[in-house]
Parts: structure tokens; C-alpha cells; sequence
């Protein structure tokens, strides 16, 4: 199907993740229209919600603002698709799906053409921005699920994992001198895949989750099957994104020196395993090499009901001697170096962070 989608239009479907379908959704508005100023809003319950704002085709950090659905711009999700003229001489593409429905705005100021192309993008987008939704939906109710058993298990601490993973892992690549739209494409699959990697947790007895003391021997050798119930969530897995999220799920306690856990797994459905040596170094898949670090870093700098946050510096101290032991020392350097990119990948998933909807019907 995406052969026959003129280009660069077909690149909307190699964006598995919402941010980054809306960013370069957003970018292709501008280019094919010659907007100074373009931005996207989707359509939510409460109203329009401001994604992303591009000045000359290069959309800045996620945005948040709202705006009611009677507000002028809101008067356009009664027009159905195409672009319709906004007060100034703006244009709103509306991104409607094949029933008139409207789930997003593509707003553009400034624009110096009217490319055909763009009532297309708005069509394409609509899809890809649903499909986008009910999987990110799909991950938040997993999440959900784990959250009964375990309370810090929350949709923001998952949704801050992937958005960490996915920075490491660019920058891995980066360095790598990986380049081209199948690294975009892993980075995006592994930030959906990485907010799964405890999912596993609603196997577990949310007794032994919420015990505010320490566990004993028995008490910590069932909490450590998590990891093993995840991955049998996942299997057998149909997609590129349930392969990662099941390695992920597996292997994210693994420790880059081999003490970690659950070790070497050759039958997920046979008997559990008791103790025994953990998966070291490149033995360990890469995406869960990148997760034990996303999720350590989130953990330890978020918020408890049971504590505070630690101080940022302790975190990168721990983060920085773990290279080696617990963490691969590539992976710790990919990380540092990403670290400015981490901060603002976060910044959209605070603590109280409120899955998007998919609109109705």
C-alpha cells in the first residue's frame, strides 16, 4: 500500500509512535505548503491539544497547549477533510478519516502554495495518527494492568523508559555511524517496546509488590519471575514491536557482568529456572541492554509514595560506576552523550500524565 502513496508521503508509515508520526506530519505540511509557521493539534476530549509548533520546517519540543473545542480553530473539525481558510489568510488541513471524522489540525501560516499533495497528507495522516493512538492505547492498558499490582508501575514511568530508550538507542547508532529511516524506525519501535518491560509484574503477587520492607529469599525469588511472565505475555510474538518487548521483558535485570537474572531461558514455557548465571555482555539483547539503564535512571529520579526523588547527580554518579557491571559501557557513554535529548523526551510525561484518546466515533 505505501508504494502507491506519492513520496515523501509513504515515510508516514514507518511512524509507529505519536510524537513522531505528529513531528514529521507536521514538517511534510510545511514543506509541501512553504508555511513560516505550522502546527499541530489533535483532536481530544477536552479539546485541541497543541503538539507541536515548526517555524521554517522544524518543529521545536512538545508543546501541551489547550485550546476548547469552540474556539475559532475548533470551528474546523465541523468541515470535514481538506484544508479549509482560516481569519489572516491561514489555512487548516483538517486530518479526517473516510467517515468525515476529524482527529487532528494541521494549521499553517504564511503558506505560498497549495501542493495537491497536502489534501492527500491530510488523509494518510488521519489513518496513521489513529493506528498511532490504539497502539499507544494498546501499551497503556498492558501497563494498567501491572499498575493493579504494583502502584509505581505507572503509564508516565513507562511512557519516560521508552522515550529514554529510544534516545540511547539514537545515539548508540549515532555513533555507530548508523544512519538511514530503518534507525528511526528501530528507535521508534523500541520506545513502544520499552514501555512494556514490567508488564510482566501482573504475575506477580501484588503482596510481595507492595511489601514496604525488604524481601526475604523466597519473597524475591517470585518477584524475579516477572521477567520470565512478561515475556510469555508477549509470546509468541507476530510483530517486530512484540519481538523487542518480549526480549525487553526478559532480559531488562540482566547486569552486563553476568550477575543479573533470569539468565539463559531455553524453553519460556518449561519449568521456571532456579538460580543460576546470568546473561553477560552481547549475550544479552541490545534493546534490554538499553532499558536497564532508561529504567534505573527513571526509577531512581522519579518520584515514591514511600520517597523522594534522588538528587539528579547521585543518579548519574550510580549510572556512570555501573558501566561495566551492571550496564554496558558503551551503552553508559551513548547515554551521556544523549543526555541533554533525554531531558526533553521526558518533559511530556510528568508523573500525572494523561494517556491522549482516541476520538469517538
Amino acid at each position: 500500500m505505501t508504494g502507491l502513496l506519492p513520496e515523501p508521503l509513504s515515510s508516514l508509515a514507518e511512524c509507529w509512535e505519536l510524537h513522531s508520526l505528529l513531528r514529521r506530519l507536521l514538517t511534510l505540511a510545511v514543506q509541501l505548503s512553504g508555511a513560516e509557521l505550522g502546527r499541530a493539534w489533535l483532536v481530544q476530549p477536552q479539546g485541541l491539544v497543541l503538539w507541536y509548533e515548526a517555524h521554517q520546517g522544524r518543529p521545536g519540543p512538545y508543546h501541551g497547549q489547550l485550546l476548547p473545542q469552540d474556539h475559532p480553530l475548533g470551528q474546523l473539525l465541523r468541515r470535514g477533510r481538506g484544508l479549509h481558510p482560516l481569519p489572516g489568510g491561514a489555512l487548516g488541513l483538517n486530518l479526517a478519516v473516510s467517515t468525515g471524522r476529524v482527529v487532528g489540525i494541521v494549521e499553517l501560516h504564511g503558506a505560498t502554495a497549495a501542493d495537491p499533495q497536502l489534501e492527500v497528507l491530510g488523509s494518510v495522516g488521519a489513518g496513521a495518527t489513529e493506528q498511532a493512538l490504539a497502539r499507544l492505547g494498546a501499551i497503556v492498558a498492558m501497563v494498567r494492568m501491572a499498575q493493579v499490582h504494583d502502584p509505581r508501575e505507572t503509564p508516565a514511568h513507562a511512557m519516560r523508559v521508552g522515550a529514554i530508550a529510544a534516545e540511547i538507542y539514537a545515539q548508540w547508532a549515532r555513533d555507530k555511524n548508523l544512519r538511514g529511516p530503518g534507525v528511526d524506525r528501530n528507535r521508534q519501535i523500541i520506545q513502544l517496546a520499552a514501555a512494556l518491560h514490567d508488564v510482566g509484574k501482573v504475575g506477580v503477587n501484588p503482596r510481595i509488590l507492595q511489601k514496604p520492607g525488604a524481601l526475604n529469599k523466597a519473597e524475591l525469588a517470585q518477584m524475579k519471575l516477572h521477567t520470565i511472565a512478561g515475556a510469555r505475555i508477549l509470546a509468541p510474538p507476530a510483530t517486530e514491536l512484540e519481538q523487542l518487548a518480549m526480549e525487553i521483558a526478559l532480559g531488562h535485570h540482566e547486569r552486563f557482568d553476568g550477575t543479573g537474572y533470569p539468565g539463559p531461558i531455553e524453553d519460556l514455557w518449561g519449568p521456571e529456572p532456579g538460580e543460576q548465571p546470568g546473561l553477560k555482555a552481547e549475550r544479552i539483547p541490545l534493546a534490554a541492554r538499553i532499558v536497564a539503564i532508561a529504567d534505573v535512571y527513571d526509577a531512581l529520579t522519579s518520584s515514591r509514595v514511600y520517597r523522594e526523588p534522588w538528587p539528579e547527580e547521585k543518579v548519574l554518579d550510580i549510572i556512570r560506576s555501573g558501566a561495566g557491571r551492571q550496564f554496558d559501557p558503551e551503552l553508559v557513554e551513548a547515554f551521556f552523550a544523549a543526555y541533554p535529548a533525554i531531558t526533553a523526551a521526558i518533559r511530556p510525561y510528568p508523573e500525572d500524565w494523561i494517556p491522549p484518546a482516541s476520538p469517538s466515533a
